[in-house]
């Protein structure tokens, strides 16, 4: 474009596309948003710009016609800007400023202004398209689970007669950080670790086992009436930082359903043990995010964990129905829950940041900021729930407890050689009475090395996934019964 001086009608020319490709780019917007994208629509558009345009004959160096290569108009009103010479070259009309009282250098700077917004607003609505595009894609396999897997068959429920001097109590059971599909090798963690899918499946069995021990045997003057299962997410090891193609089974969408499966299986056994019956409630984690990207606040389900739950809840569809097992996902990376009169804070954790290499300082922070945001619904947090960080901790801050889980491997390849740091596989199961509330810790250790040797060795099979629905429709966990430990 000529740096000579424009004329006012070239100056208007210049105001008028602007203007009119402004609105040209809403009229399109809307078009688009109304699913309206044909060619006639377009054109529609294209002549409802057109409507009362006059070309000043002075005008050589733009289009006739706006529409017919909007982009040219805005190329050439760009160079303009960046080559339009001071206020003293420049004439405005005066009915153009009327009684606004704006300078030539304002309307310029405006003008800036509205074209970098539109660049701004290109951007934000390719992010927002791809935003909306995984949501939907993970809303579309929720609903495809739904539709066709087959739910487990009803079990056959034990007549719970109460303990005669026993305290009423509620077990509440942490299952956080299982990274069932992760694949840990030997070699890579100096023979400490050795972690897969079928292992998962092992240490699966001895969690649930020692639940029902609990509730059965070794406390006979406590009275179990609820399993509550807080999930606080990651439950499978995810794309994020290449894992997907290194996992299990080298499919995340399969390994939600290979994880939601057996997990439902272990549910449903232990249901006989709890009258009035298993709750289960689940927030997401980082690793089942699709992938490094920065995680999107608004859209908690878009998350391999969603589906995870999903599958639990559509397997135990029938357990369900009976009243026997209540499946809870919010849309939130937060849940509270209501156990025996006392609020409980499940959270996965992965956004508190510690100091000096502690995280613990960032949660004594955090836990205070939520009881003050709470505390506006009349509510107080007694115990707040996190995993993310693979450590078993317990503190009491913010006039509650903080409550962390350990994960289900010992170390990884990362863990071992970037941070040298390792700790027994472990979840809490606490139980909790209306008196005093959390009245105790019981450590789950999760590894049992004697029957994952036997495993190894083929002289014995894990109860859970050993037909999992995800290979054999409509078979799986179906026919057995489980009659109380020690009954």
């Amino acid at each position: 474009m000529s740096k000579n001086k424009w004329t006012d009608a070239e100056r208007w020319k210049l105001l008028r596309a602007l203007g009119l490709y402004e609105r040209q780019l809403k009229l399109l917007f809307h078009i688009e948003s109304w699913g309206k994208r044909s060619l006639q629509s377009i054109e529609s558009v294209s002549k409802r710009l057109d409507t009362g345009w006059s070309i000043p004959s002075s005008t050589k160096k733009l289009p006739l016609r706006i529409e017919d290569d909007p982009k040219s108009v805005l190329k050439e009103i760009r160079e303009y800007k960046e080559n339009a010479s001071p206020l003293a070259n420049i004439k405005i009309p005066a009915c153009l400023l009327g009684s606004l009282g704006a300078s030539d250098e304002e309307i310029v700077t405006l003008e800036r202004r509205i074209v970098d917004l539109q660049d701004q607003l290109s951007e934000a609505n390719k992010k927002i398209k791809i935003a909306h595009r995984e949501e939907t894609l993970f809303k579309s396999l929720a609903e495809v689970i739904r539709q066709e897997q087959e739910p487990l068959k009803l079990i056959s429920l034990p007549s719970f007669t109460p303990k005669l001097g026993a305290t009423k109590v509620d077990a509440v059971a942490i299952l956080a950080d299982e990274h069932s599909d992760a694949v840990i090798r030997s070699a890579g963690t100096w023979g400490l670790e050795e972690y897969d899918f079928n292992i998962f499946r092992c240490r699966l069995t001895r969690w649930v086992n020692t639940i029902a021990k609990f509730a059965t045997v070794h406390l006979p003057m406590h009275d179990f009436e609820r399993l509550w299962i807080l999930k606080l997410g990651d439950a499978v090891h995810g794309d994020i930082h290449g894992h997907g193609p290194k996992n299990y089974f080298r499919n995340t969408i399969k390994a939600s359903l290979a994880v939601g499966d057996v997990e439902a299986q272990a549910i449903q056994t232990l249901a006989p043990y709890f009258p009035k019956g298993v709750i289960v409630i689940g927030v997401p984690g980082n690793h089942s995010r699709r992938s490094l990207k920065k995680k999107d606040y608004d859209s908690a389900h878009t998350n391999f964990d969603y589906l995870v739950m999903t599958q639990i809840a559509t397997r135990l569809e029938r357990e369900i129905e009976r009243g026997t097992v209540s499946v809870f996902a919010p849309e939130s990376y937060s849940a509270y829950a209501l156990i025996r009169d006392r609020v409980w804070s499940l959270n996965h954790g992965e956004d508190v940041r510690g100091y000096a290499g502690h995280p613990w300082y960032g949660f004594s922070r955090r836990n205070n900021r939520v009881q003050a945001l709470v505390a506006r619904k009349g509510m107080r947090v007694q115990y707040f729930t996190y995993g993310h960080y693979h450590t078993s901790v317990e503190m009491q801050e913010a006039d509650a407890e903080s409550l962390h889980a350990g994960a289900w491997y010992l170390t990884d390849d990362f863990a071992i050689n970037a941070l040298a740091v390792g700790s027994e596989p472990v979840q809490p199961l606490y139980v909790v009475d209306d008196d005093y509330g959390r009245i105790l810790s019981i450590p789950i250790y999760v590894r049992d090395d004697d029957k994952e040797e036997e495993f190894r060795a083929g002289t014995w099979e894990p109860p859970f996934g050993n037909n999992l629905i995800i290979d054999s429709l409509g078979g799986g966990f179906d026919s057995l019964e489980f009659p109380l430990i020690g009954g």
